[in-house]
């Protein structure tokens, strides 16, 4: 599953990405839920995709992962992402 951020999740950003502090439990104090294919996502989240892995692809030095959707939900819209480039 995929949460898209709004920018003032960047704390749970760098959680997720190893950048912040890693308490015992990957998901403990951040509240989420669990969907269709039993993936967390985050309840604050813009948005959510929940996906099965459909095929995985090697791209340079990364592997490319493509989900078939299998549920998607929308939260509030607060018109601030989370971008990184």
């Amino acid at each position: 599953a995929v949460s898209i951020l709004d920018r003032a999740h960047e704390f749970q950003s760098d959680r997720f990405s190893g950048y912040g502090p890693q308490p015992d439990a990957r998901f403990a104090g951040i509240a989420h839920d669990t969907v269709a294919t039993g993936c967390p996502v985050l309840r604050d989240a813009l948005a959510w995709v929940d996906c099965m892995v459909h095929a995985t692809v090697e791209a340079g030095d990364h592997r490319l992962v493509i989900g078939a959707v299998k549920a998607t939900g929308l939260g509030i819209d607060t018109d601030d992402p989370l971008l990184s480039y």
